[in-house]
């Protein structure tokens, strides 16, 4: 493939996977109250959505769609020659080289919060207290599922957090035993196990790993903050779905309880990227969280499991299903109206080149012309077709 037909490729992935980021964000609200969305679905949504973006295919079946806005694009980006130290270079290949450098000063930063993290999960302390650990035992052997867990406290933390792909942990504040009810530290545990259960820290790095290459686009931040907010809200009904009505109550104390003791100015491991807060500060989300916690219902994954592939599959074949094209205006200053002029299409017209050396132009109306050296190389160039007598 040449430079121009992967930037095509690339900005029709990023167009398409952009609106599909608008169409599940704003309806997303509306589909859960009426149970059609699951946020499993969601999620599983959302990380096609981020693949689409990342990955340009184009497939036999797409169909070319003409777009001006492409136009000025291509002309800058590859037939308009740069002049630098008296080097000739490409728009392209300058954009290229920024857009490396920036994606590569993005992904040491990442690295850089991923180190810090590390560095302060070091200064954490084992968790003595039978209390805490009697839980988790509790909790794992409900999910049937035991993925070793290491359980922690740190006086640098206000909140509880999952941290870890390889090596997964929860981390607690120090006076942990002092602000929280055994009942409201099983709901904390609980959902942080959840985390842990669904590899939730490793799907968070993919997702900041691919706002780092896309970071000119805002869906992509519009999609890692309400991808994350979906992981939460999936934690939390994973947490009810096998609790009665009673429970909801009780979690969404433990919730208050938990941001009565965050402090916002609080500089922890909290605010790294590689953290998973069992609440966030963001008002927005914190009202979402408390809404679905209230209106929970077990009927949502039951439709839910029907739905949510058509919704999938719609989302890939609409994605797949179209290709941009730059659309040039014919020079129509340049266009002389004559009747000895003629109009050639590509498609139906041939040329035919005699044995004796002459050359002869067959268009679609019947009309037949003689054709020059120059004719021959603009078939030849263009993909016409030529016959040989």
């Amino acid at each position: 493939m040449t430079a121009i037909e992967i930037f095509v490729d690339f900005f029709t992935g990023i167009l398409a996977s952009s609106l599909c980021i608008f169409i599940i964000y704003f309806l997303r609200k509306k589909l859960f109250r009426i149970r059609v969305l699951s946020l499993s679905g969601l999620v599983f949504i959302y990380g096609l959505c981020t693949i689409r973006a990342l990955i340009p295919l184009e497939f036999p079946f797409a169909v070319p769609v003409e777009c001006k806005l492409l136009m000025p694009i291509t002309d800058i980006l590859f037939f308009i020659p740069i002049q630098i130290y008296k080097t000739e270079f490409w728009g392209w290949q300058i954009v290229s080289f920024i857009y490396l450098i920036i994606i590569l000063i993005l992904l040491v930063r990442l690295i850089i919060y991923y180190a810090r993290a590390s560095k302060a999960i070091r200064h954490t302390q084992c968790i003595t207290r039978k209390n805490a650990s009697a839980l988790l035992n509790k909790i794992i052997s409900e999910e049937n599922l035991h993925i070793h867990t290491k359980l922690l406290v740190s006086p640098f933390i206000d909140s509880p957090i999952s941290v870890g792909i390889i090596k997964p942990a929860i981390i607690l504040p120090s006076n942990y035993n002092d602000i929280y009810e055994n009942n409201e530290l099983y709901y904390i545990l609980k959902h942080e196990y959840i985390h842990i259960i669904k590899r939730d820290s490793l799907k968070k790095l993919l997702i900041n790993i691919a706002s780092c290459f896309l970071f000119w686009n805002p869906c992509m931040y519009l999609l890692k903050k309400d991808f994350i907010q979906s992981i939460e809200l999936r934690c939390d009904n994973a947490v009810l779905s096998k609790m009665p009505s009673k429970a909801r109550e009780d979690y969404l104390t433990t919730m208050l309880v938990v941001l009565e003791n965050k402090n916002a100015e609080h500089s922890s491991i909290t605010s790294y990227e590689p953290a998973l807060n069992f609440v966030s500060n963001e008002s927005i989300y914190i009202k979402e969280r408390f809404e679905t916690v209230k209106d929970y219902s077990s009927i949502h994954f039951q439709k839910s499991i029907i739905l949510v592939p058509f919704i999938v599959i719609a989302i890939v074949f609409c994605s797949y299903a179209f290709i941009l094209q730059p659309k040039y205006a014919p020079p129509t200053g340049e266009i002389i109206e004559d009747s000895d002029c003629y109009e050639i299409d590509m498609d139906t017209d041939y040329l035919v080149i005699s044995e004796d050396g002459t050359s002869k132009i067959y268009l679609k109306n019947g009309a037949i012309i003689s054709a020059t050296d120059k004719d021959i190389e603009w078939f030849n160039k263009y993909g016409g077709k030529v016959i040989h007598r």
